[in-house]
């Protein structure tokens, strides 16, 4: 049968054009629920403030360090995300992007919503809901799969959002995600999903895939080398069903 996990490699995301001076978007993957893309953030970008109407993001620096400014209370304050750090912009808040250091900031992210991605703001408003950024510190395990350490970065969002991890020569027992179509980036190694299909296709370091919802499937690390992965998942509970085989 054909499988319906999607591969897409670093040479194949599609850049966007954005309105922002300053941050360079390529598009990688698109779903019903989910888009994501590798951003790139220079020092242009820090005095621009902007929206995304009705979208939500979630995203992780793989380098530099990020702030992420806001108001509040009539004042304006800042969180600062660093690499290997997750962060989130609730739907509709202002905010406006710093690169805080020399090097440009390199993120992974998935937008969830619709319509226009962003808008430019001219007169920034004290957010509902402010943004969010979490370290590996207060990360908090997610539900157990075998061979797998899994742990997310916002456990009350309504996306969550994982920082996984396997060692090598591995597989997880069979399951499904629900609801939640699958959102994944690999950040070291190599792996596939494997959903029955005879030639499961292999994802490597800096491939993004994805796993509709629904589909029975089992992660596989062939290699001996270590595998770290970030995934978003984008519908409700359960977002694990547990398969006692891959029927």
């Amino acid at each position: 049968m054909d499988s319906p996990i999607t591969i897409v490699d670093t040479e194949d995301e599609n850049p966007t054009e954005t309105p922002l001076p300053g941050l360079t978007a390529r598009q990688a993957l698109t779903t019903d629920q989910a888009t994501t893309f590798r951003l790139e953030l220079r020092s242009a970008v820090s005095n621009t403030w902007v929206s995304h109407p009705n979208w939500a993001s979630y995203g992780v620096v793989r380098q530099g360090r990020l702030g992420i400014s806001y108001r509040e209370d009539g004042s304006e304050s800042t969180l600062e995300a660093s690499t290997g750090d997750c962060f989130q912009v609730p739907t509709g808040v202002d905010h406006r992007f710093e690169v805080l250091g020399e090097e440009p900031v390199i993120c992974l992210a998935a937008f969830v919503g619709s319509g226009p991605l962003f808008e430019l703001v001219d007169d920034p408003q004290p957010a509902a809901e402010p943004p969010q950024v979490a370290s590996r510190e207060t990360f908090v395990p997610t539900a157990k799969l075998e061979n797998l350490t899994r742990l997310m970065a916002f456990p009350e969002a309504p996306v969550q959002q994982v920082i996984g991890h396997a060692e090598g020569q591995i597989a997880s027992e069979w399951h499904h995600h629900g609801d939640n179509d699958v959102c994944g980036y690999l950040i070291r190694g190599a792996g596939y999903v494997d959903d029955g299909s005879e030639e499961p296709k292999l994802a490597s370091t800096g491939s993004w895939f994805h796993i509709p919802a629904g589909v029975v499937h089992r992660d596989v690390n062939p290699r001996d080398d270590e595998q770290d992965y970030v995934l978003w998942l984008t519908g409700s509970e359960p977002r694990i069903v547990y398969e006692s085989d891959g029927e």
